[in-house]
Parts: structure tokens; C-alpha cells; sequence
């Protein structure tokens, strides 16, 4: 698991890879995610098998 950082903490590079990261428009993350959890809502345990092994490759 990632632990905290402050930001005051970071150098100039780490700080502007952070910013990058948190410029994201929402609305493409949404599309990718409402599918996944409307097929885990649908399918249950089957559902969450088959992400985790996609994901995270268990």
C-alpha cells in the first residue's frame, strides 16, 4: 500500500509527476469503472474472480 506524502516534502519532480497524475477528467475514469461494477453487481463473486485476476493477477 502507498504510504502518504507531504507535499512539502517532495522535490520539484515528484511534485509535478503528482500534479500530472491529478489531472485526470473524472468522466474517463468513470466510463472505465461504471462497467466493471455494474458486471460485480450482476455476476457477484464470479465477477470480482475475474477482475482480481485481471487486475492484479491472482
Amino acid at each position: 500500500m502507498r504510504q502518504p506524502q507531504r507535499l512539502r516534502d517532495l522535490d520539484k519532480d515528484e511534485y509535478q509527476r503528482i500534479l500530472k497524475r491529478a489531472d485526470v477528467k473524472i468522466e474517463d475514469t468513470l466510463s472505465a469503472i461504471i462497467p466493471i461494477v455494474k458486471e460485480v453487481e450482476k455476476r457477484g463473486d464470479a465477477a470480482v474472480t475475474k477482475f482480481t485476476a485481471q487486475f492484479d493477477g491472482v
